[in-house]
């Protein structure tokens, strides 16, 4: 068969298959995809295209909860566009092997592709890329690996504090409280007070800033709570907290 016969016979498969899915008879959907795929994989020039098939019938295959065929297609994009360089779809697809080892119980290897993932989004940082750096941690963190792992959660509150940081963005500023919050708890309940009442006053400052009335009151109260621990009169702080509760 010619090689232009090979794409349109291709491309006719590849709609076959998604037609064939939108009408529930996905049996024929993946019979059609493998020959579409099949064909591209006989034209060498033609990777990209033969990666778009690998995610459909990967992305059908994770639909039908088939994540070790889901896995393997997934793998063979990314073979491909690591080769092709290209980040964007490698993202994508460090992130669903990612999700799909997660959910086979595989945590070493969903944490590895997680990592590919998150190091790709840091090379280009953005507000977006940011939100998806914290939310991969944060899938890292609540894995079985590290359940109540108290050492790797703290390091992924001070790392996720430093991107947003650096990311240097308004828009990040009440996640960037939030997660002065959570170090200041942190270090609260380890007994380490002062750099409780470091993060404390980071949150505070920000929300300020940001006028968030029920964050400043929730804020102003977890430093009360160090006063007697560091036995420091923080008479001016009760009196701004209740400042702000009378000033409606």
């Amino acid at each position: 068969m010619k090689e232009e016969d090979k794409k349109k016979y291709a491309n006719i498969y590849n709609n076959l298959a998604l037609l064939y899915v939108k009408i529930g008879k996905r049996s024929k959907a993946y019979n059609s995809l493998r020959k579409a795929i099949t064909l591209r994989e006989s034209l060498l020039d033609d990777s990209v295209k033969i990666a778009d098939y690998y995610l459909t019938i990967a992305k059908l295959y994770e639909e039908d909860k088939k994540y070790d065929k889901a896995i393997y297609y997934h793998l063979k994009r990314i073979k491909l566009l690591e080769k092709m360089k290209i980040k964007d779809g490698l993202t994508l697809s460090y992130e669903n092997v990612g999700l799909l080892y997660s959910e086979s119980k595989n945590d070493p290897l969903a944490i590895k592709y997680y990592l590919k993932a998150k190091k790709l989004l840091k090379e280009e940082l953005s507000y977006e890329n940011a939100l998806r750096i914290i939310n991969i941690e944060n899938k890292i963190i609540n894995m079985d690996t590290y359940n109540n792992n108290d050492d790797r959660i703290i390091d992924y509150y001070l790392e996720t504090i430093k991107l947003l940081e650096d990311l240097n963005d308004d828009r990040a500023s009440g996640m960037l409280a939030h997660f002065y919050m959570l170090v200041g708890n942190y270090y609260n309940y380890k007994e380490e007070y002062e750099l409780a009442k470091e993060y404390y006053l980071k949150n505070i400052s920000l929300r300020e800033i940001a006028g968030d009335r029920e964050f400043l009151i929730l804020s102003y109260i977890h430093l009360l709570s160090l006063s007697d621990k560091l036995k420091e009169n923080y008479e001016n702080i009760k009196n701004k907290l209740d400042a702000i509760i009378n000033s409606v």
